[in-house]
Order: structure tokens, then C-alpha cells, then sequence
């Protein structure tokens, strides 16, 4: 019995990684804005603000886009962020 991933991939975005999808469940994987807002049930903009209101909250430019470390990402909820 095979369990079905968190989130599905469809076909047409497996040309997107060059090794494959990202795996979500793994916690050193670099997040997009979308896969955190999944992942806490926000959304988007509610990450947006954060990052604009809340000097500390646990973001990164890579590439030109903003990534989120997951075990920051809970150290920071743990600390009290919104």
C-alpha cells in the first residue's frame, strides 16, 4: 500500500526541478511562498506582511526569490511570532 505525497505534483510542473520535485516533507527543503502557505494554512499575503512587519521573521533571497527554511520558520512561531 503506497501512501499518496502531501501534495501532488502534477505532469506538467516536473520539468520545473532538474532532480525531480521537491520534497515537502523533508524539513531541510527550502520552501517557495506558496509551499509555507500550505504548509501553515496562510496565505500568501499573510506571509508578505509578515515579512514586511516583522524584521525577524526567517526568509532568505536565493536566486531572486524568497525561500523559507522550515525548522526557522517553527523556532520563530515558537518564539511568539503571529
Amino acid at each position: 500500500m503506497t501512501s499518496e505525497p502531501a501534495t501532488s505534483i502534477h505532469e506538467t510542473q516536473m520539468s520545473l526541478w532538474r532532480d525531480g520535485p521537491p520534497d515537502l516533507d523533508d524539513p531541510e527543503q527550502l520552501l517557495t511562498k506558496t509551499e509555507l502557505a500550505r504548509r501553515i494554512r496562510k496565505s500568501v499575503r499573510w506571509i508578505e506582511l509578515q515579512m514586511k512587519e516583522n524584521e525577524d521573521f526567517p526568509a532568505e533571497m536565493v536566486g531572486g526569490t524568497w525561500r523559507f527554511h522550515w525548522p526557522e520558520v517553527q523556532a520563530w512561531f515558537r518564539r511568539g511570532g503571529k
